[in-house]
C-alpha cells in the first residue's frame, strides 16, 4: 500500500515533471557544464541525471553552500545522480565531503562564497542581540516569542529581530503586541545588523557564521519542541552558548566579557574556514 501510495503521491509526480522540464530544455542543446546547488533535494538529482542521459561529455557540478546536518545522502545517492564534481564555500565542507564520500576524494574543490565579507569593526557601548531566524514561518514565530520573552525580562539588552528574506514581505504576519523599548524588527541592511550587534541568538540559520566571522557570539536556542539538532555549527570547534529558556540568558549576560576574551579570536579564526574568500582559480580550471 505504501509503495502504490508513493507512486500516486503529489512528490512523485511533481518529480516526473520536473524530469520531463529538463529533459526539454537539455535536449538538442550541447551544454559542456551544468552547475547546481547541491544540497540534497530531489530535483538536483533529477537535474544531474538528466544532464548525464542527454549528454554524456558533460560536466556536472555541484555547488555545496550551506551545511551539512543530515549526511546519509551524500552517502547513498548512486552515481547517476550525483555531480562529477564538487564546489564547496569552504575548506571546512571540503574536508568534511572527502571524508563522507571517497568518490569526491580528488574531485571536491573550494571556490569560496560571496558570504564572506567582514565587517569594519565598530564597538558598541550596549549589549545589542541579534536574532536570527530561519525563512520558516513556525521557527520564526519560536525566535520571536523568545526574544519577547528575553527584552522584557533583561531591559538592559537591545533586542534586534531580523526577518528572513523569504518572510520579510509578511511582516504582519507576525504578530507583536507587546510595546517594549528595547526590542525592534529591524528594517536595516544585513550589514549595518552585524555591525551593532554583539551576539546573535539563532537556531538554522547559516548566517550566523557570517555573524561569528565578525566577532559575535553565538548563542543557539534549543526549543523544548525540538526533534532534530537545526545548528549549523553543531560539528564545528566554534564555541557557543546554548540555552533552553530565558532563565538561562542571564549566565551570558555575567560571563559575557569572559566569554569573548577567551573565544571570540578563535571563533572567528574558525568561521572563516566555513566560509572562504570567493576566488576563480578553480573554477578556471573547467572553463577552457
Amino acid at each position: 500500500m505504501q509503495i502504490i501510495y508513493s507512486v500516486f503521491s503529489f512528490e512523485t509526480r511533481n518529480n516526473i515533471r520536473i524530469y520531463l522540464q529538463f529533459k526539454k530544455i537539455l535536449k538538442n542543446n550541447n551544454f559542456k557544464y551544468v552547475l547546481a546547488n547541491y544540497e540534497g533535494y530531489p530535483w538536483e538529482k533529477i537535474l544531474f541525471f538528466s544532464s548525464k542521459e542527454e549528454n554524456k561529455n558533460c560536466k556536472t557540478i555541484g555547488y555545496q553552500n550551506t551545511f551539512l546536518s543530515q549526511v546519509n545522502w551524500l552517502r547513498r545517492v548512486g552515481i547517476k545522480y550525483s555531480p562529477d564534481y564538487i564546489f564547496t564555500s569552504g575548506n571546512f565542507n571540503k574536508e568534511k565531503i572527502k571524508k563522507i564520500n571517497k568518490r569526491y576524494k580528488k574531485k571536491v574543490f573550494n571556490i569560496g562564497s560571496n558570504r564572506h565579507y567582514e565587517i569594519s569593526f565598530k564597538k558598541n557601548k550596549n549589549i545589542n542581540c541579534l536574532i536570527l531566524p530561519e525563512g520558516i514561518k513556525y521557527e520564526t514565530n519560536i525566535l520571536l516569542k523568545l526574544s519577547l520573552d528575553l527584552a522584557e525580562a533583561y531591559p538592559e539588552v537591545n533586542f534586534i529581530f531580523r526577518l528572513h528574506p523569504l518572510l520579510e514581505h509578511n511582516l504582519m504576519k507576525f504578530k507583536v503586541s507587546e510595546k517594549l523599548n528595547n526590542f525592534e524588527i529591524s528594517k536595516k541592511n544585513f550589514q549595518t545588523d552585524i555591525q551593532r550587534s554583539t551576539m546573535v541568538i539563532y537556531r538554522g540559520s547559516i548566517a550566523v557564521i557570517t555573524l561569528i566571522m565578525n566577532g559575535k557570539i553565538p548563542i543557539y536556542y534549543s526549543h523544548k519542541n525540538s526533534i532534530f539538532n537545526t545548528d549549523p555549527i553543531y560539528d564545528t570547534k566554534i564555541k557557543k552558548f546554548v540555552i533552553n529558556d530565558k532563565k538561562e540568558f542571564f549566565y551570558i549576560i555575567k560571563n559575557f566579557n569572559y566569554f569573548a576574551k577567551r573565544n571570540i579570536s578563535k571563533n572567528i579564526y574558525l568561521a572563516k574556514d566555513y566560509y572562504s574568500k570567493y576566488t576563480d582559480k578553480e573554477i578556471k580550471k573547467f572553463v577552457k
